[in-house]
């Protein structure tokens, strides 16, 4: 395996989320809380997801990855918390 090879396959769809749908690799768990339509409109503190988040990720074999169900949860509790200050 060359280094680009590793390259060119990090960019694809990790196998777990493709065969399940519930777990997400770490490099594309930030993809999906943008998605997150609260997130969208402004009204959650990302900062406040990814501590949420922090040591819910566990390892499928391949590297990290979280429960998907975990990183919604996490976007829907920090905007019942109070959403982003800054706004």
């Amino acid at each position: 395996m060359t280094n680009a090879t590793v390259v060119n396959t990090a960019a694809r769809e990790h196998p777990r989320t493709r065969a399940r749908g519930k777990e997400v690799p770490a490099a594309q768990a930030w993809d999906l809380i943008q998605q997150h339509p609260l997130v969208k409109q402004g009204l959650v503190d990302v900062a406040d997801v990814c501590e949420r988040l922090k040591g819910s990720a566990k390892c499928d074999g391949h590297g990290p990855v979280f429960e998907e169900s975990t990183i919604w949860r996490a976007v829907e509790e920090s905007r019942r918390c109070g959403g982003d200050e800054l706004i």
